[in-house]
């Protein structure tokens, strides 16, 4: 198939087309950013993606991978799969703005039989708005025989528009009007992981009508290697939305355990991996990730905001981001109480995921501006996956060493002490990303006097496995 993928110069959207290059499609690229679509043109993964730089290089190679700047591109294609961005604005409103503005690009472009998917996280009923705003230029969307009700989900009642599509009060109504196929097919991956996960993950369909989810699922079914679940369109972007929002309340309850636990070491000797790796061992009810200081990324902390307008008690998702985003004044906090006045302090990893070279929306930003606003001028900002931030060197003679992003960079922790140098040092380790420490801390925060080698330190549990990876 010839397929278009707009966005295709994004994170999400490059990974699926090199998916759809190695099935065997032909693929263009649609994207604004001109650079973006130079550098994959020449070869170069601009992202960190297992798996990424082979397919490239192999689509590039059979020539099944174009690129274009002109949305009119996709008037040659058999499916178009948007991938856009969709933020949320100062007031965590939903921003769809781009993604509706895209639609009305593309209708001129749109011809018979063509497959529309939508795979931007949106806010619930986007697909139905997106549906009207196609039947009202007399673009038909599928078939009503397959829908369950003669109700649009938008409330509109199928009645009101003609056989064509078009809207009886003056939608464009000719015989020669396109017929396409519209499904909210949703991203599921996780980064770092997509192309994998791309293939392996159930992918949901939300259509309106039996001919868009068969046209939708005929089109997965030639990559991936699991199911196509059916759901209204609705309810695949509400079901989106909830599977990301699991996993952002999950981590804000594990971190506020974090805290609980903090909050009686004071008085006891208390350690959150020791209470969560134990209580969880051979136990079926309790499975949860271990507590992390960067819980961030360009989907988790925004898609809450999506769910909560028609609601009378949306505490849960708001607490769940005050936890997530507030852990960074918490870790200050314990540790100027612990040693007071640092002069330097180093910021391990500035991506929101281990390994990954993404800094969209990392709290470790929002660390590094609370540490200068509280009047710590000397602060090192150590990422081995990106340029721009500071040489190791430059963490020499540290007082404090907080562990943002457990990157398998500073897995080894005599290695980081011997670059901060300094046995006076105080670490934060939230994750429990160092073995020793993890189970004999003071809850994640020591010096590193107590755990180098030879110290006399705790001598720690060698047994510990190391910290959970999870898509943050």
């Amino acid at each position: 198939m010839n397929v278009s993928v707009i966005g295709g110069g994004g994170h999400v959207g490059l990974a699926m087309g090199l998916v759809l290059v190695d099935a065997g499609h032909d693929v263009v690229l649609v994207d604004q950013d001109e650079a973006i679509l130079d550098t994959i043109e020449s070869g170069e993964l601009p992202y960190r993606e297992p798996e990424g730089e082979r397919l490239l290089e192999e689509g590039l190679c059979e020539d099944r991978l174009d690129f274009s700047t002109d949305i009119a591109a996709v008037s040659d294609s058999e499916v178009i799969v948007t991938v856009v961005g969709t933020p949320i604005d100062e007031h965590n409103n939903p921003q769809m703005e781009s993604l509706f503005g895209l639609v009305e690009d593309l209708k001129p472009h749109l011809s018979d039989g063509q497959l529309l998917l939508l795979r931007s996280t949106v806010y619930p009923g986007t697909t139905a708005n997106v549906r009207d705003a196609l039947e009202r230029d007399g673009i038909a969307v599928g078939s009503s025989e397959g829908s369950e009700s003669g109700e649009s989900e938008s409330g509109e009642s199928e009645s009101g528009r003609s056989e064509s599509g078009g809207d009886e009060d003056g939608g464009a109504d000719s015989e020669d009007a396109p017929t396409v196929s519209l499904a909210f097919t949703p991203e599921r991956v996780a980064q770092h992981n997509a192309i994998e996960e791309m293939v392996q993950l159930p992918q949901l369909v939300g259509a309106f009508d039996d001919a868009s989810y068969d046209h939708a699922r005929a089109f997965f079914e030639t990559f991936i290697e699991a199911d196509c679940p059916r759901l209204t369109p609705t309810e695949a972007e509400i079901g989106k939305l909830f599977t990301n929002m699991w996993r952002y309340i999950t981590f804000a309850t594990v971190n506020e355990f974090f805290l609980i636990a903090d909050s009686f070491g004071a008085h006891h000797d208390v350690n959150v991996h020791r209470i969560l790796d134990r209580s969880s061992q051979d136990y079926p009810r309790f499975d949860v990730p271990g507590p992390g200081a960067n819980v961030g990324g360009p989907c988790l902390t925004k898609d809450g905001w999506f769910l909560v307008d028609d609601i009378p008690y949306n505490e849960l998702v708001s607490t769940a981001y005050q936890i997530n985003e507030g852990l960074p004044a918490q870790i200050v906090q314990r540790m100027a109480r612990t040693a007071p006045d640092p002069d330097r302090i180093t910021v391990l990893g500035m991506t929101f995921k281990r390994d990954s070279d993404d800094v969209r929306n990392s709290v470790s930003f929002k660390m590094e501006k609370l540490l200068r606003r509280k009047g710590y001028d000397d602060v090192v900002r150590v990422e081995p996956h990106r340029e721009g931030f500071d040489d190791w060197t430059a963490a020499a003679d540290s007082d404090w060493v907080i562990l943002m992003t457990p990157h398998s960079e500073f897995a080894d922790f005599d290695e980081v002490a011997a670059r901060v140098d300094n046995p006076d040092c105080l670490y934060c380790d939230v994750w429990g990303h160092w073995d020793d420490p993890r189970y004999e801390s003071d809850n994640g925060y020591f010096f590193g006097r107590e755990f180098l080698d030879g110290s006399d330190g705790p001598a720690g549990d060698r047994a510990a496995p190391a910290a959970e990876e999870v898509s943050r």
